[in-house]
């Protein structure tokens, strides 16, 4: 069951993935179940991975210091990636478009043209505006707490599992003694 995960910022990164390990019993379960709802417990199981990993990626914000304004905190996002169960996007809205830089870093960014600044009465030359270290936040909440996001889908996957079982049971008990005895032969 992949996991598709864009990095902040977005725009074309190759996303990284992974594979549901441990749970084989349950992918063979899930088997037994008609194609809609195989689907239905899938993206149901892959959301509760994407979030815990958009969780431990703002946990990270706060530790790492980088929380300014909130704006990248809150832009963090998951959403399901339109025509493919099991896989959903993690990203930063436009709101945080400067994920990329906290993540990574920048180097030095030179000026086009230098310009004068009066810092503490003296006027001196500005040639770049300086680098910032990278922070990162996303990256290990991604590679730090696999087994939690592994456990928390397991989890998800069982209960919805158990759910839509119930639901399916109930609706075969309304159906009349006859067309059952058809679907058992």
């Amino acid at each position: 069951m992949p996991v598709q995960m864009n990095r902040p910022g977005g725009s074309g990164n190759k996303a990284p993935s992974f594979t549901l390990e441990g749970g084989e019993m349950l992918s063979r379960l899930l088997k037994d179940f008609p194609h809609k709802i195989q689907e239905t417990i899938l993206d149901a199981t892959v959301s509760a991975g994407a979030n815990v990993i958009k969780k431990e990626a703002q946990k990270n914000l706060k530790q790492n210091r980088s929380i300014h304004t909130g704006n990248l905190y809150r832009s963090l996002k998951t959403q399901k990636v339109k025509g493919r169960h099991g896989a959903y996007r993690i990203f930063t809205d436009r709101k945080g478009p400067h994920g990329h830089l906290v993540e990574f870093g920048t180097g030095p960014r030179k000026l086009k043209k230098p310009h004068y600044a009066q810092i503490k009465g003296n006027w001196v030359m500005v040639e770049h505006t300086g680098s910032m270290p990278a922070k990162p936040f996303f990256r290990p909440a991604v590679d730090e707490h696999k087994q939690e996001v592994l456990k928390a889908m397991m989890l998800r996957m069982a209960k919805r599992m158990a759910k839509e079982a119930e639901k399916m049971a109930q609706s075969y008990r309304t159906l009349s003694k006859s067309y059952r005895k058809r679907l058992a032969a």
